[in-house]
């Protein structure tokens, strides 16, 4: 299959599942079946002879950015929460503090707005939404007032700056494992979600300490925490991306300054000071879904242990990836480091692991590809399923099932391989950070 018949068929399957977005009461089987193709075609580049361009994998992600604009958002209505939140920055200069549904009876909000306001899920929660985030949305928002494609054209083009920057840094081949893959489209293309501007920072991140900028690196790990403050897990990178414990702390001083800078234009506004982290404690304490190693955890012990014992067993596995970690790679491992944090968490979003996927590219590890299709899997849900008698948001226990038990025979393939790996065949990186 030639590189030209590959590029079509992800171009043909990302319009066929944005045109079954206009129907999502049958698009489920469509759309996984449709992504399971996709997810062929993108693979086939890395796995094969085929060779690609630079400018073939950077094309072809664009077109299917293009492509998810002329179609809705699937299975998902976050935006509504991230236009609400546009719009609250935009009129009252901060989207935190009450809860949406503290402006259900107020008569000044518009009526654009109040249908927005109408679809938010949870409305009784504060929002969660980190403050680069919400500049983000207040951006759309003065841009299009209301219309959530708006926000998708700026997370297109974050994640085509993404893809150009990998580019930079591994195969071609390797880089269209995630520009073309069905992950990265429904979720960003099709549905908007914004957690691949962690990814964007971290990548920002290994360029400026190339440069041995670690203010600059440090800066691009606090924004990336601004984006999601999961990212905090990836600044003992700095002991390894920058030449000393000098540099390294300078490096820190700087991303707690840009964390903080983050947050100023929102949290002065308010007297109470607030943020996030009100929505973000409700979530912690309340939420699961999609659970893996949780969810059987938890079915043997208590919530508190399971989240106690896998909190701790993730703090050791980042660790142990930081210390490991090769100075002269092409990409640092936060696949890995977020991998911990995604198996060890109450909350597994399919989304979720757009902030690891773009570091996996060219690490020879089969688990964060198969986790890209399995995890869709998720979409299974009662709400999808109507007529399986499950909760709105309970997944299929058979999708369920496939979906981390084919995560975890990859891992198992995956440290087999690992382990016969004979020393002399370790290549030395090719570049340096």
């Amino acid at each position: 299959m030639g590189k030209l018949a590959l590029a079509s068929t992800v171009l043909l399957c990302a319009a066929l599942i944005s045109a079954c977005s206009w129907q999502p009461q049958t698009a489920l089987m469509p759309f996984l079946g449709l992504s399971a193709l996709m997810f062929g075609a993108s693979t086939l580049p890395s796995l094969s002879k085929v060779t690609v361009s630079p400018r073939l994998v950077l094309g072809v992600a664009g077109l299917v950015q293009l492509i998810g604009l002329g179609g809705l958002p699937l299975f998902e209505d976050d935006f509504y929460r991230y236009l609400w939140d546009g719009y609250r920055t935009a009129t009252a200069g901060t989207p935190y503090g009450p809860p949406p549904e503290a402006y259900f009876s107020d008569p000044s909000v518009p009526l654009m707005m109040r249908r927005i306001l109408d679809g938010i899920g949870y409305p009784e929660t504060p929002t969660i939404y980190g403050p680069v985030l919400q500049s983000v949305f207040w951006l759309g928002h003065l841009a299009a007032p209301g219309q959530e494609r708006m926000l998708r054209v700026l997370l297109g083009l974050a994640n085509l700056a993404l893809i150009a920057l990998l580019l930079k840094r591994v195969r071609p081949e390797q880089a269209a494992l995630y520009a073309w893959s069905p992950l990265a489209f429904k979720e960003i293309a099709l549905t908007g979600h914004p957690d691949g501007l962690l990814a964007l920072f971290l990548l920002l991140g290994l360029g400026l300490s190339a440069r041995r900028g670690a203010l600059l690196l440090g800066a691009a790990l606090g924004l990336a925490a601004g984006v999601k403050l999961s990212a905090l897990v990836a600044w003992p990178a700095l002991l390894k991306l920058t030449p000393n414990v000098r540099m390294a702390a300078l490096g820190l001083l700087a991303a707690v300054a840009a964390l903080i800078l983050a947050y100023l234009p929102f949290v002065r506004w308010t007297g109470a000071g607030a943020t996030d982290l009100a929505g973000l404690a409700a979530f912690a304490a309340r939420w699961e879904f999609n659970a893996g190693p949780y969810a059987l955890l938890r079915a043997l012990s208590s919530p508190l242990l399971a989240k106690l014992t896998l909190g701790a067993l993730a703090v050791a596995g980042i660790v142990a990836v930081h210390l490991r970690a090769r100075r002269g790679a092409a990409l640092y491992p936060y696949h890995l480091i977020f991998g911990c944090v995604l198996l060890a968490a109450p909350v597994v979003n399919a989304w979720y692991l757009l902030w690891a996927l773009p570091f996996a590219c060219g690490a020879r590890q089969c688990w964060p590809w198969v986790a890209s299709l399995t995890l869709l899997l998720s979409y299974c849900t009662g709400q999808q399923l109507p007529q399986s008698g499950l909760a709105l948001f309970a997944v299929h226990p058979i999708a369920l099932w496939l979906e981390w038990g084919s995560i975890a025979a990859a891992l198992a393939w995956d440290v087999h391989a690992f382990r016969r790996q004979p020393s002399s065949a370790i290549k030395k990186p090719e570049r340096n950070f």
